[in-house]
């Protein structure tokens, strides 16, 4: 790999990991922040089918009373239905309290809706049994209110029960919901640290080979400067400074081979000078042997 692009990789890395972090994060928080949506939604439909079931239940006891005040002018048809309109009220409650149970899916708030429905239906029996004593005379349906309102004060608290489970379980999600971002963004965040750390890791060790490979072809320089053409480079790096050292190797290579050659030849010229002076005093001694005689 070419030395330009190993210099880019850690800044590459980085800046790949912390783009997928940081779309990682976005996809898992919109995700968290659809479950939170939707739990808050839930518990806020739960706390407003309880609200409205306190409201009936407060109605239905109200009408009872009503009933018992003006039972005197009531016609045996008109208590009938003021029977049946209480009838009517009290399963209204109940279908919208077995809905509540069973839509939460927590055991707790089930058990509170199931400890409730026997209440409901002795609720009605007793408002019922009061109308009914009402007919005959007013003061005993009254006393026989006693009782029921006994029973309306259970049911009172068996609602508040559930409430409170209700914004328990509310402040659960909550405290959930901010334990998973939390979670997240140190994992993430953990994650981005050990990418970070690795490419620096990366980038320590690659600019420790390079200021290697540098420093190997300074050396080298340094030699031939001082005339030691026995040293040897090479490479196998396959980037420019591999391609630098086995230069330099090369023309280490041709510096031998050019000495070589010269003094092959310097060799060759003493050899020819040698010869020549011996011709010369082999000449010398003839000329004057030929002087003498």
């Amino acid at each position: 790999m070419k030395l330009g692009r190993q210099l880019l990789l850690p800044p590459l890395i980085t800046a790949a990991v912390a783009l997928g972090c940081g779309a990682l994060y976005g996809v898992l928080e919109g995700r968290a922040a659809a479950e939170a949506e939707a739990g808050v939604a839930a518990d806020i439909a739960s706390f407003k089918t309880v609200g409205l079931v306190q409201t009936q239940l407060t109605q239905v006891r109200g009408d009872v009373f009503r009933t018992l005040t003006v039972m005197a002018s009531l016609d045996d048809a008109q208590i009938k239905a003021a029977r049946q309109q209480l009838a009517e009220q009290v399963q209204a409650i109940q279908q919208r309290l077995q809905a509540l149970g069973g839509a939460d899916g927590d055991g707790a708030v089930a058990e509170q809706v199931a400890a409730a429905m026997p209440l409901l239906t002795q609720y009605l029996r007793q408002c019922d049994r009061a109308i009914d004593l009402s007919t005959m005379d007013p003061n005993v349906g009254a006393g026989g209110m006693r009782s029921a309102e006994d029973t309306y004060g259970e049911l009172a608290k068996a609602l508040g029960a559930i409430v409170a489970r209700t914004d328990a379980l509310h402040q659960a999600r909550s405290h959930e919901a901010a334990s998973q971002r939390q979670a997240l963004s140190l994992g993430l965040g953990l994650l981005m640290l050990l990418a970070t750390g690795a490419a620096l890791a990366f980038a320590w060790r690659m600019q420790r080979r390079v200021v290697g490979a540098v420093r190997q072809a300074v050396d080298l320089g340094e030699a031939v400067s001082r005339g030691e053409l026995t040293a040897q480079a090479d490479s196998t790096r396959q980037d420019e400074i591999g391609d630098l050292t086995r230069a330099l190797g090369r023309m280490v290579q041709g510096l031998r081979e050019s000495l070589h050659t010269v003094r092959q030849a310097t060799d060759h010229i003493g050899t020819a000078s040698a010869e020549i002076a011996t011709g010369n005093q082999d000449l010398s001694g003839r000329t004057e042997q030929t002087a003498s005689n």
